[in-house]
């Protein structure tokens, strides 16, 4: 539009700051500032933003494993491939997106079978930015914290992009504000970062697992544990007969009153020593109805931590089958067989 400022005001505006005003147009909106004369009010909304960034890369990171469990599904003609969907309407049309954008990236497979692993790795590459954006977060007021969590933050972001580059995928939004937080912040810490800031040092999508890991045994290693002492002891002695075998449905209500009342104190689901400790027995758990509400959220928790921990295979020579697999295939041709089983 036409500036229609008087031209002899416009001459004064010049005259009196001595330079013309500074463009801003398309410029992302400047972020707090990590240390320095930044007022509490500053210090709670970069604590917000940096939640709600993770938040968002969480959620992602939910709605694409359920995109890729659907075309497993579609795959495998399930009656319902649609089951679980995102409750979040504005997540269900971008996990649509996302899925238009694996079809149009697969459309010249000459093996007629897209490979879903690309989706799998969108998801873990959103998990492991949600996750490095906690621990920069637990961090951000201790420089040496800094240098060790900053590199992995920029990890995650870069094989963010690249697994989206792969599906042809529009920008994201959330990868970019990673992206913007992560240089502006090393710059105002003077922080040197060696890899993945540049568009041709690009980390490669299919090692999320292990950055996933290298992320949660930095917080591991740095965080101090939130489960008091008395508290774990006391867990731990419930846990001791169902590891060796002797659990009854008595030893199982105590752990599921303890780590409840653990829930209701504070601890997050999520806790990784928590998760420790219950998860070389879980599987011993009898089925229940009763299960109480911060147990329930522990359980959904490890469920998530190990789905996105095991790997999918991905495609690659296949083993020779045993003679026990090719008799089988032979007594088996031309048939159909239905498995009936399932694993909690």
């Amino acid at each position: 539009m036409p500036d229609e400022t008087p031209r002899d005001e416009r001459e004064t505006d010049r005259q009196d700051t001595g330079q013309l005003h500074e463009l801003t147009l398309g410029r992302s909106r400047p972020l707090p500032e990590l240390h320095g004369s930044r007022t509490s009010r500053a210090s709670t909304e970069e604590d917000h933003d940096l939640d709600a960034l993770a938040a968002h890369c969480h959620a992602k990171a939910g709605a694409t494993r359920w995109a890729a469990e659907r075309q497993r599904r579609v795959r495998e003609r399930v009656e319902d491939p649609d089951e679980e969907a995102p409750t979040d309407p504005a997540l269900g049309k971008w996990a649509e997106m996302l899925t238009d954008a694996f079809y149009w990236a697969s459309i010249d497979d000459p093996s007629g079978s897209p490979d879903i692993s690309l989706l799998d790795q969108v998801a873990g590459c959103f998990e492991a930015a949600a996750e490095a954006l906690r621990l920069v977060q637990e961090h951000r007021k201790r420089r040496a914290g800094l240098e060790r969590s900053l590199p992995l933050l920029a990890e995650a972001q870069s094989a963010l992009r690249q697994s989206l580059h792969r599906l042809l995928a529009a920008e994201d939004p959330d990868q970019r504000a990673v992206y913007d937080w992560v240089r502006e912040a090393a710059a105002r810490q003077r922080i040197y970062l060696k890899r993945h800031m540049r568009a041709d040092d690009k980390a490669d999508p299919a090692q999320w697992a292990d950055l996933l890991a290298r992320i949660e045994t930095a917080a591991g290693s740095a965080r101090r544990s939130r489960i008091q002492k008395s508290r774990r002891d006391c867990l731990q002695s419930l846990l001791d007969p169902i590891g060796e075998g002797k659990g009854t449905d008595a030893h199982w209500q105590a752990v599921i009153e303890a780590v409840d009342a653990m829930v209701g104190e504070g601890i997050p689901p999520s806790d990784p020593e928590l998760r420790d400790l219950l998860k070389p027995v879980i599987d011993e758990l009898p089925d229940r109805d009763n299960l109480l509400p911060g147990f329930r959220l522990v359980l959904r928790e490890i469920d998530r931590y190990l789905a996105i921990r095991t790997p999918r295979y991905t495609g690659g020579s296949a083993p020779e089958p045993t003679a026990e697999v090719q008799k089988s295939a032979r007594l088996l041709s031309g048939r159909s067989v239905v498995l009936i089983g399932g694993v909690r």
